[in-house]
């Protein structure tokens, strides 16, 4: 019985401090930020291939880069799928950590921000279907990061290789 109360315990203890691996809605609002696992990388080599992915991924880095703290962090405030996004790379040896700081969708004149979430579950803890719109905005930030990740650990995307 001591072995069992033992092990539940430690289970809650892991479930409690374990990181999200991707964007989510819950009850309490969006998760704010996502911790990746890069094998074998130190964090120099990150920042670098983070880096190098801004310049692959948008059309003028220059411009959407507004904060940049050598081998540390990455502050981009750019466009993603029509939409304002203002996210940080953080990067440690091993890993890195993609913070959503600012999201806001603009559609047919109804600017939708992901910041200003309320009551958007219902009983069951599901997305109402009235903020469909914010399902779409995780999904596009959830694929932003797969797509930074992706790069990081497999370089220059195949798409990118045909020239």
């Amino acid at each position: 019985m001591k072995k069992l109360l033992l092990t539940l315990m430690l289970l809650a203890i892991v479930n409690t401090y374990s990181q999200e691996k991707e964007f989510v809605i819950t009850n309490e609002g969006y998760s704010k930020f996502v911790v990746e696992e890069i094998q074998n990388l130190k964090k120099e080599e990150i920042y670098s291939k983070a880096l190098d992915w801004i310049l692959v991924t948008y059309k003028n880095p220059d411009k959407v880069i507004t904060a940049k703290k050598e081998n540390e962090l990455i502050r981009v405030n750019g466009i993603n799928e029509g939409n304002e996004i203002l996210f940080e790379i953080a990067v440690k040896d091993g890993k890195y950590k993609f913070s959503l700081l600012s999201y806001q969708a603009n559609s047919a004149g109804i600017v939708v921000s992901l910041m200003d979430i309320k009551n958007m579950l219902n009983d069951e803890g599901k997305v109402k279907w009235i903020y469909g719109a914010h399902k779409r905005m995780i999904k596009g930030i959830n694929d932003l990061n797969k797509s930074l990740k992706d790069y990081i650990e497999n370089g220059i995307p195949a798409s990118k290789q045909d020239w």
